[in-house]
């Protein structure tokens, strides 16, 4: 609990000192308002991926719209994801899984001039995330039972980012973030006749998560 506390309060203070910096407008994007984004990484895994479970309540939007209003930005964001695996752990022993989710996030952001190519930007999300995960487990032909995850969760994500602009037109960006998320949940478990009787179970909890500077984003300032 003390370093989930000196993690948010070393945010915090980064985000205070970059606040009483002098920022400086760019006269070359002035006459954009809007900006489209979308992440590279999270296109190239949502193609490339082959199977398995994804599961994490981090952010992960894959496009998000932001309004300029002079230094400042209102940002939404989407983002999700939906896999499917199946594999055998004996020679009887079938297994299918699927799992499937929604990120969203609704937060502001403030631009601050680095250099001539360059910008930073920091901010806050608040977001919202959903996850279904689902298991079947098959002797042969016949299903012994099912197991479903159902989840979702709601809180805030402390952001800190850095732009590089290509033209007047392009950029991209990357960015961290601190998240503290709530969450629900409930997990159930369907047997045939011959198991014993379906089970359910409810949970709730606190995720945080830390996020690097992996994710890279294009941008189009319109």
């Amino acid at each position: 609990m003390k370093k989930k506390l000196i993690c948010t309060l070393t945010f915090v203070s980064i985000a205070i000192f970059a606040f009483g910096q002098t920022t400086e407008p760019d006269s070359s994007t002035k006459e954009c308002r809007n900006i489209f984004e979308v992440s590279i990484n999270s296109l190239l895994h949502q193609i490339l991926y082959t199977g398995g479970e994804i599961y994490s309540f981090g952010p992960t939007y894959i496009v998000s719209y932001k309004r300029i209003y002079n230094s400042n930005a209102l940002r939404f964001g989407i983002g999700g994801y939906r896999s499917t695996d199946n594999y055998t752990t004996s020679d009887t022993i079938k297994n299918s899984t699927s799992s499937s989710g929604l990120n969203l996030g609704l937060g502001i952001e403030h631009y601050c001039y680095l250099a001539k190519k360059f910008n930073y930007y920091y901010g806050c999300d608040l977001v919202f995330r959903y996850n279904v995960a689902g298991n079947d487990i098959w002797s042969g032909s016949e299903l012994l039972y099912k197991m479903k995850n159902t989840n979702y969760g709601y809180g805030f994500s402390p952001l800190l980012g850095i732009q590089f602009k290509l033209n007047s037109r392009m950029s991209f960006s990357t960015e961290t973030n601190y998240s503290i998320i709530i969450k629900h949940g409930i997990t159930k478990r369907t047997n045939n006749s011959f198991t014993p009787a379906n089970t359910e179970e409810k949970y709730n909890g606190m995720y945080t998560n830390f996020g690097q500077l992996m994710n890279i984003n294009f941008r189009l300032h319109f």
